[in-house]
């Protein structure tokens, strides 16, 4: 079967050429690999770069740029080929991983990913979140990560990628993929080795923030007392607002005895801080094995996920909070917001 290989960048002048070495590279052998770049707005010669490359067709939008999800929908609607594959630029596709995704596409199967793995010059936070977009190995149905192979049917069914979950929006449409019956698949290969761009510790708390906003938002969407979320999703939501959550409720008594000199309030400020860290720091092994991390990694990852929680479960509640109504009722259809900026990404070639 061909693939569109929908590559999205912002400023990437000098990763785009390697990138689309990287996939010309790939020994697959079942099809073509169509090539399309989307530019989000660079403010370098990034789309005179990627128009000197045969072969690569170029789309961009308009000056103030495209969000990326916004950048991969317009891509995919351009192409024809019955499989997308969404790509970075700074991203470098492994060789062997597409013909392996492929021969794993079964009947039912919507989506099929792989592992990334972070490049040695990433940044500690940038690394933390190539590894928070590794699917879990040993769930059913385990969430695309951003960079994945989907069934062009799949995406025309869900009318694209929503862009008013972002940046969940791969975990929002394998959500989605889960409740109409369609399966998503794993591949215990590299996908691929993301030259991300170095991320600043506000940078990464704001991105968790937002993140959690995006799964409170599939919450809501299915109504929040009435079905639960599939799988991988809502047991990380689970987690992150009932740990996270409670912690900080244990850690706000035990400051207030702090300033009351109550000795019995002040006791709850290292048990909200254990409840905050644990299991994260003392489970390491398991992380590891879940995401197919070495412990050196996995280690680091626990910390990250530790720092990661708070503006997590924050961001989910705030949400939350801010549209109590939607809690007992659900809502299958794409919002104004959804509507308006699918139709605003559609303007643009």
């Amino acid at each position: 079967m061909d693939v569109d290989v929908v590559i999205t960048g912002l400023n990437v002048e000098n990763h785009i050429a390697d990138c689309a070495a990287s996939v010309r590279a790939s020994r697959y052998r079942k099809g073509e690999l169509r090539l399309w770049y989307v530019d989000l707005g660079s403010a370098d010669s990034s789309v005179l770069m990627a128009r000197r490359i045969p072969g690569l067709q170029v789309l961009h939008g308009p000056e103030r740029g495209l969000s990326p999800c916004a950048g991969r929908n317009l891509g995919w609607r351009r192409g024809d080929a019955p499989l997308v594959l969404f790509l970075d630029a700074r991203s470098r596709l492994s060789r062997h991983w597409v013909e392996a995704a492929v021969r794993s596409m079964e009947p039912g199967t919507g989506a099929v990913s792989g592992l990334p793995v972070p490049s040695k010059d990433c940044g500690f936070w940038s690394k933390a979140l190539i590894w928070e977009d590794r699917p879990i190995l040993e769930t059913d149905d385990p969430l695309p990560a951003n960079e994945c192979i989907v069934r062009r049917k799949v995406l025309q069914l869900a009318h694209g990628l929503d862009q008013t979950l972002a940046p969940a929006s791969m975990a929002g449409l394998g959500v989605w993929m889960v409740d109409k019956g369609w399966r998503t698949g794993l591949t215990r290969r590299i996908s691929v080795r993301s030259q991300a761009r170095e991320l600043e510790f506000s940078g990464f708390l704001r991105r968790c923030y937002r993140q959690g906003q995006a799964y409170a938002e599939i919450r809501l969407r299915r109504g929040f007392l009435r079905r639960k979320v599939p799988g991988q999703a809502g047991a990380q939501a689970a987690s992150a607002v009932w740990r996270c959550g409670s912690a900080a409720l244990l850690a706000a008594f035990g400051a207030a005895g702090l300033l009351l000199k109550r000795l019995d309030l002040a006791l709850l400020l290292p048990m909200g801080a254990f409840i905050a860290i644990f299991p994260r720091i003392w489970r390491v092994g398991e992380l590891c094995a879940e995401r197919d991390l070495n412990f050196r990694n996995g280690e680091n990852f626990a910390w990250a996920r530790c720092a990661a929680g708070f503006p997590w479960a924050a961001g989910y509640l705030a949400r939350v909070c801010s549209r109590p109504w939607r809690i007992f009722k659900a809502s299958e259809r794409p919002g104004g917001a959804r509507r308006k900026a699918d139709q605003e990404s559609s303007k643009y070639t």
